[in-house]
């Protein structure tokens, strides 16, 4: 399993009508609590910032699917 902290920025509705994807960005991290550290800083980066930590499993056997759980 891997673990990354994903933060997206919530479109505004015309970025969303012209098909504009959202800013994003992925880290990979080691635990929760190093995603909760490395987010803070970040945060100013994006007007509106959702964060998640994102469970990876693809390259589990049998592969899984991922999963996310919103940290902010």
């Amino acid at each position: 399993m891997r673990i990354f902290l994903e933060i997206e920025d919530e479109r505004t509705p015309e970025e969303e009508e012209r098909g504009i994807p959202p800013c994003m960005m992925r880290i990979k991290v080691s635990s929760i609590d190093e995603a909760r550290r490395i987010l803070i800083p970040l945060l100013g980066y994006f007007r509106k910032p959702k964060a998640y930590v994102h469970y990876c499993f693809h390259d589990e056997d049998p592969t899984k699917p991922c999963r996310r759980v919103r940290i902010y």
